[in-house]
């Protein structure tokens, strides 16, 4: 008797199906605002490519001056890639 039991608590459930699970969830943003979201990145990410080139060139014309440029060198690079982090970010959605 106690085989019987045990085997009849063992069979699955059958699930309602009556219950639909909508397709997306609420976090998912609309149409318009990811291509904001894209446009602002892309923005954001060519702000930081052209203060990383600046920075670049600032080095690059300036290495052989009497002067200390480290601190625009470092500061330009610093933002640039900060820029590129922010750009990066809202093109992959985060």
């Amino acid at each position: 008797m106690d085989l019987q039991n045990n085997n009849q608590h063992n069979e699955p459930v059958a699930l309602n199906s009556s219950v639909e699970i909508p397709a997306t969830s609420p976090d998912s943003i609309s149409r318009e605002q990811h291509s904001r979201l894209f446009k602002r990145g892309i923005l954001w990410l060519g702000t930081g490519v052209a203060l990383m080139g600046l920075s670049f060139c600032v080095n690059y014309c300036l290495f052989h001056a009497e002067q200390s440029f480290d601190i625009v060198m470092y500061t330009m690079t610093t933002i640039g890639a900060v820029c590129m982090t922010k750009g990066m970010g809202d093109i992959l959605g985060f």
